[in-house]
């Protein structure tokens, strides 16, 4: 067996095995492995970090010079890939500072809403059969959030607030159509069960807020481990010289379009790009849609 082969089948036992741990990374990757979340436990962490470990074992095994070109693509994109999660499990735990759960369901939904092979009343179940133990799911989360930052926890509350509104979105679009008001209708305990169970989780958000809260600082030595991990250089000064290029040419090109747009300020240019954009979330929601079909 060629080494190139080896690579494919580690890589495809990998993802079988995180679906297996997180099946919702199933709507991520387009692969109908049926809905279900994932159990937001410490101990679902510690599978996850074992399965990392041992495929990382695995990775070992394999001459890299004897790959080919394509090969050697996948392997260092799958071994950074591997050593990223780990660093964000154990050198720096984003899962006890941020309420992922919040962003994976905003994932979830997101991309059922803005995919184009589904009507609306598919779409409707497939949400329907995710949110469904929402409420447990959002309970179990609460485990992991030991070191909750303030920033993490703000955007957790946008996150609730942008969930309501496409609940909200899903079910006015259902009574336009027969199809999928029937589908809405008969999950519409889901939805509901779902919206009560983003309230209790907002306020106890809130509550969290008010408490003692820790401020975001991930360290001198880890983020030199992360900058290698991204294979963005030796050191730091690297990463500031990166950054300062990216600025400048940022800069470069607000001058530009300030002078193509007869605008006098950057102010000027936020006001004619908020302009130009719908205030409705509904219909930033549709054009979203949209420009997913277009």
């Amino acid at each position: 067996m060629s080494y190139d082969l080896t690579l494919q089948n580690i890589i495809k036992e990998y993802f079988s095995d995180m679906l297996r741990i997180k099946p919702e990374l199933g709507i991520e990757m387009d692969i109908n492995v049926g809905s279900g979340l994932s159990n937001m436990s410490i101990e679902t962490l510690d599978r996850e970090r074992g399965l990392i470990e041992l495929t990382l074992d695995k990775l070992k095994d394999i001459d890299f010079e004897e790959l080919s070109i394509e090969g050697k693509a996948y392997y260092l994109s799958f071994y950074d890939y591997l050593r990223l999660r780990k660093f964000f499990l154990d050198e720096w735990q984003i899962w006890r500072m941020y309420p992922e759960a919040l962003e994976n369901i905003v994932k979830i939904i997101g991309i059922i809403i803005s995919n184009p092979k589904y009507p609306l009343d598919e779409k409707i179940k497939m949400i329907g059969e995710y949110i469904n133990d929402l409420p447990s799911y959002l309970e179990m989360s609460k485990t992991r959030l030991k070191r909750p930052v303030r920033l993490f926890v703000d955007m957790g509350i946008l996150m609730i607030t942008y969930l309501k509104q496409i609940l909200a979105y899903i079910k006015d679009e259902a009574g336009k159509d027969p199809k999928s008001t029937k589908a809405f209708s008969k999950l519409s305990q889901v939805f509901e069960r779902s919206e009560e169970a983003l309230d209790k989780y907002m306020d106890w958000l809130v509550n969290l807020r008010g408490r003692e809260i820790f401020e975001v600082s991930m360290g001198f030595e880890a983020f030199e481990k992360l900058i290698k991990i991204r294979r963005l250089g030796n050191d730091l000064w690297n990463v500031h010289n990166f950054i300062k290029e990216d600025i400048n040419e940022l800069h470069d090109e607000i001058i530009r379009r300030l002078r193509n747009n007869n605008l006098s300020s950057i102010n000027d240019y936020l006001e004619s790009i908020r302009e130009m954009h719908p205030t409705d979330p509904y219909k930033i929601v549709s054009e979203y849609e949209n420009s997913f079909i277009e």
